[in-house]
C-alpha cells in the first residue's frame, strides 16, 4: 500500500511529537537544576546582572583570588578572579532522595568519593558537570553542585 506524501507527512510529524513526549517524561533528559547552571565564562558581572548582588561576600584565604557570594536559600558561587567557577545549592524537592540521582544517572559513569565521614559521599558525573553530596546518616542529599 503506497502513502500519499500528505499522508506520510502527518505520520512524521505524529511520530516527532510521540518522541518528544517520551523524551519530556525522562527524568534522565531532565535537567535537575532548572535555575542557574555556572558557564564557566559567565563573569561575575553577569552573575549579579543575573541574580542580583550577593547578600554577603566571602574572601578566601590567600593566596587564592576566589571568593563566595552568598545567595538566598543557601546559594553559593565561587568565583575566581572575574569567573564563576562553582555553584552549590540546597536540593529541591525529590533531589533530597539518592534514589532520584541514581534513577536521573542510570547507564552513565559516575564516580563514588568517600568526603569526611561526618559527611558522607560524593557522587560525581564528570559528563554533566554535577557533583552531590549525600549523607547516609541522615539518608538524604545535602548539597547539589554544578561544576
Amino acid at each position: 500500500m503506497q502513502l500519499g506524501f500528505k499522508a506520510f507527512k502527518f505520520f512524521l510529524v505524529v511520530c516527532g511529537f510521540a518522541i518528544a513526549c517520551s523524551k519530556k517524561n525522562d527524568p534522565r533528559s531532565a535537567n535537575p537544576s532548572q535555575d542557574f547552571v555556572p558557564d564557566h565564562s559567565l563573569s561575575v558581572a553577569g552573575l549579579i546582572k543575573e541574580k542580583g548582588p550577593p547578600l554577603q561576600t566571602v574572601d578566601l584565604m590567600p593566596p587564592s583570588k576566589d571568593a563566595i557570594l552568598v545567595y538566598p536559600n543557601n546559594e553559593k558561587f565561587q568565583v575566581r578572579g572575574d569567573s564563576v567557577v562553582l555553584h552549590s545549592r540546597e536540593p529541591k524537592g525529590d533531589e533530597i532522595k539518592l534514589q532520584y540521582w541514581r534513577h536521573l544517572w542510570r547507564g552513565q559513569n559516575y564516580l563514588t568519593q568517600t568526603a569526611d565521614p561526618d559527611v558522607g559521599l560524593k557522587f560525581n558525573l564528570p559528563s554533566r558537570h554535577l557533583q552531590i553530596l549525600y549523607n547516609p546518616k541522615s539518608d538524604r542529599v545535602e548539597r547539589v553542585y554544578e561544576l
